[in-house]
């Protein structure tokens, strides 16, 4: 039979068990990241304004030539930062010295918001070659082991064995020269050239495949060099005090807007606060509100004593700044 004090030691233990609990699973909160979606600029920056890019001539082989520009047409519109579009059929002339450039024959003048390309084929085919890897093969041996005891007896083991075998490929290679320059007489790349390279195995494979896929990676690497690249980051917010967890549970739920409205808020009340401050603009962050995110990571860096997480943050968010500037410039 339970006596009195019996059941009162069985509920305190209950309550200081649900207690610990309850701290083990405050102390265990992660905080959630937020994903900021940003645009890098290109290597090469054509300019803000360009929408369109044109390709007004092409030299080398015809069937290369063909080819080249359905895939550099194929590639711009997946890619969708620019439109598009293939002038060779106007008679438009491009003649390069150094950086200058001179056009003639145009039907149609250049846009403001075009780009004019010139691309030649200086090099297109394949060739067939020998090449040596390397692989695992598994192989089986007798040995002599001893049982319990001490008694000599042949087993079988296998193990590994790493062996060279010559392999046939086809090795495809196209070489474009780029010239592209805008309205404005600028020149962003003067006969620039760009090497694409493949390789398939010879046994099923046909030379014409291995110089187009060689010749879609040098497209490739010319649009690289102009096209920007969207980014996706992702940023820790900051969980450590238990007040900021539901304005975070909230933007873990999707409404980012939401927690900014709040985090504001507890800010006004409490302007000191580091965390507040930079949870705040991690969200503006994640909302595209780069600008505005970075004087708020700047201030959460001061009032934190520049605690590591704030700082990274901040750098990242200058570099998304720099690039929207960047991006800007006519």
């Amino acid at each position: 039979m339970l006596t009195r004090n019996r059941v009162l030691q069985l509920r305190s233990n209950s309550v200081v068990g649900i207690l610990a609990l309850a701290a083990l699973t405050v102390g265990c909160y992660r905080a959630p990241q937020v994903r900021v979606t940003w645009t890098k600029p290109a290597p090469i920056h054509l300019g803000g304004s360009t929408k369109r890019l044109s390709v007004v001539q092409s030299e080398g082989r015809r069937s290369a030539r063909e080819f080249l520009i359905n895939s550099f047409l194929k590639q711009t519109r997946s890619q969708g930062s620019f439109q598009p579009t293939d002038r060779t059929e106007e008679g438009v002339t491009v003649k390069v010295a150094g950086r200058k450039v001179e056009v003639a024959g145009a039907k149609t003048p250049q846009g403001a918001d075009e780009i004019f390309v010139r691309m030649d084929v200086l090099d297109w085919g394949a060739d067939s070659d020998d090449k040596v890897e390397q692989k695992i093969v598994t192989r089986t041996r007798t040995v002599t082991k001893k049982d319990d005891k001490g008694r000599p007896y042949q087993a079988t083991e296998t193990y590994n064995e790493k062996v060279d075998e010559t392999v046939k490929v086809i090795n495809g290679k196209a070489v474009l020269s780029v010239t592209a320059f805008n309205s404005q007489g600028r020149t962003f790349l003067a006969e620039k050239e760009f090497v694409g390279t493949s390789e398939i195995p010879k046994q099923g494979g046909e030379k014409d495949k291995a110089t187009e896929m060689a010749g879609d990676n040098a497209v490739g690497q010319f649009l690289a060099e102009i096209t920007p690249a969207s980014q996706i980051d992702a940023v820790d917010t900051d969980g450590e005090e238990e007040v900021q967890r539901p304005m975070l549970d909230m933007a873990k739920g999707g409404n980012l807007a939401g927690a900014v409205e709040h985090l504001k808020e507890y800010l006004a009340a409490h302007p000191k606060d580091s965390a507040t401050m930079y949870n705040l603009a991690a969200m503006l962050d994640a909302l595209g509100q780069h600008r505005d995110a970075l004087p708020m990571y700047d201030s959460a860096v001061a009032n934190s004593g520049g605690k590591d997480k704030y700082v990274k943050a901040k750098i990242a968010c200058a570099e998304r700044v720099a690039a929207l500037d960047a991006l800007a410039q006519p």
